[in-house]
């Protein structure tokens, strides 16, 4: 079984194309949730050794800020899938502390929508398959508002009116002739 290809310090999926550096173990190129964990390796009397611990660890999260109160900042990203939710947290992992809202036509947290297509779900639970649980939102105050979606976007006003009514004001808007 094919796991990866090395290419100078980088593990490679062969399937999706996420990145890895082997050093570090932190994802340089998605799609990946999470970081690998590393290991030390040593060489002694011409073979290689790896020390391995008894706790493995899995799914390593990035370092994340968290939302700081005092920052005024408003980032709203419309969407509710694997990339929304990508974008939600590159901006956490580069130390944006400022109000993030996502915003979803779907009812569901952002999930791993291939594994529909791809994959016989032993359970027809969706949190099977929830790319993130609900307290992960929580620990990084990540606003997820479901079944709306963005009806008027009020560039003078930094305003976004959704289809519930519910009218949030943004402080930057980027991109918004892709919406004109």
């Amino acid at each position: 079984m094919l796991l990866g290809v090395l290419i100078d310090n980088l593990i490679k999926c062969p399937w999706h194309g996420a990145s890895f550096d082997i050093t570090t173990g932190a994802c340089d190129i998605g799609p990946a949730l999470n970081s690998l964990e590393t290991y030390n390796i040593y060489m002694e009397d011409d073979k290689l050794f790896v020390d391995l611990p008894t706790n493995i660890k899995y799914n390593i999260e990035a370092k994340m800020s968290k939302r700081n109160k005092d920052d005024k900042r408003k980032y709203v990203i419309i969407g509710g899938g694997p990339a929304a939710l990508s974008c939600a947290e590159t901006l956490r992992q580069n130390n944006y502390t400022g109000e993030l809202t996502l915003i979803s036509e779907d009812e569901y947290l952002p999930y791993n929508r291939t594994s529909l297509t791809k994959e016989i779900l032993a359970s027809s639970d969706i949190k099977d398959i929830l790319l993130r649980n609900k307290e992960f939102y929580d620990k990084y105050d990540i606003k997820f508002v479901s079944n709306s979606k963005v009806v008027v976007i009020n560039e003078k006003e930094t305003k976004l009116r959704l289809s519930n009514g519910v009218i949030l004001v943004i402080i930057i808007l980027i991109n918004s002739t892709l919406f004109s």
